[in-house]
C-alpha cells in the first residue's frame, strides 16, 4: 500500500535523518556489489573500503514515478595491470570494453 509519492517522503526523512546522526554516506549498501565486481574483474578487493560509500538522491518526476540515482564518488578502478591480467578477470573488463592502458 505504497506508492511513490511516500517512498519520496520516506527518502527525504531518510536523507535528514542520516545528516542529524553525522552518516558519512547516505546510500545502499554496495560493498557486496562493488566486491564481486572488483573479484571479477581483477580490482584490489580492499579498494572496496574507500570505494563502497554512496550517495542517494531521489526525484519525483511529473508522472510519479520516483528516479533513484547512487553516486559513488571514491570509486577506484584499474584497468591494466595486476589482477586485471588474469585470463578470466581480463575476459570481463573486455566484456566491459574497459581492458587496457589508457
Amino acid at each position: 500500500h505504497v506508492d511513490s509519492r511516500m517512498m519520496a517522503k520516506a527518502a527525504v526523512l531518510s536523507n535528514v535523518g542520516a545528516r542529524i546522526v553525522g552518516a558519512a554516506y547516505n546510500g545502499p549498501h554496495s560493498a557486496n556489489g562493488i566486491a564481486s565486481l572488483f573479484i571479477a574483474t581483477g580490482q584490489d578487493e580492499a579498494n572496496v573500503v574507500e570505494s563502497h560509500a554512496g550517495h542517494l538522491s531521489h526525484e519525483l518526476l511529473e508522472n510519479d514515478d520516483l528516479y533513484l540515482s547512487v553516486t559513488l564518488p571514491s570509486l577506484i578502478v584499474a584497468t591494466y595491470g595486476g589482477g586485471t591480467g588474469l585470463p578470466t578477470q581480463k575476459e570481463c573488463l573486455n566484456l566491459l570494453g574497459c581492458y587496457g592502458k589508457g
